[in-house]
């Protein structure tokens, strides 16, 4: 099963991922309709991509969807039938990542493009990788898995938490230093 790994080091911060998934899930050049989300901590030279992670172990918004309108696909993304959905908005509530949203009342989340992420096909710095894990990528994967888990909150601030998380971890592993040598 493949996954969207992220290298937070690779990531310019050009939010070519957003432009790509809204354009290709919502027909429109508006990054706020976007599957996948860029914040960028510009002072730090650091942007981190936020994608859905696709969680395998008893999902929480499948959990607690009362409708079982969230399933796996056959290639492994979690994707929430709109046919059974009732709008309930508890999917949103319960991901401790903030990959899912509501948009005009429907809850919307990466379904990895059928198996053919745009986001990874479009990212020129190689920043965002569809790829099994294995080796250091599953070591990866696993690190967006802990490190960023948050609760409580609205999408947007567990987002944010999750991509502050990450760029500490990111940077205090000699990143920040890399940018200090070059003063």
């Amino acid at each position: 099963m493949k996954f969207i790994i992220v290298d937070v080091k690779k990531c310019t911060g050009c939010r070519c991922c957003e432009l790509i998934c809204a354009a290709t899930k919502e027909n429109e050049f508006i990054p706020t309709k976007s599957r996948i989300k860029v914040v960028n901590f510009s002072r730090d030279g650091v942007s981190v991509p936020n994608v859905c992670l696709q969680c395998r172990d008893n999902p929480a918004c499948q959990q607690v969807c009362p409708v079982d309108a969230i399933s796996v696909a056959k290639y492994g993304a979690l994707i929430i039938n709109t046919d059974l959905c009732i709008e309930c908005g508890k999917c949103v509530e319960a991901c401790p990542y903030g990959m899912i949203e509501m948009e005009e009342g429907k809850p919307i989340k990466c379904d990895l493009c059928g198996g053919n992420p745009k986001c990874v096909e479009y990212c020129y710095a190689k920043a965002l990788k569809y790829s099994e894990l294995e080796g250091s990528l599953k070591e990866k994967y696993q690190l967006q898995l802990t490190i960023s888990n948050s609760e409580g909150g609205s999408p947007a601030e567990r987002r944010f938490e999750r991509s502050l998380n990450l760029k500490k971890y990111y940077t205090e592993d000699g990143l920040n230093d890399k940018v200090e040598q070059k003063d």
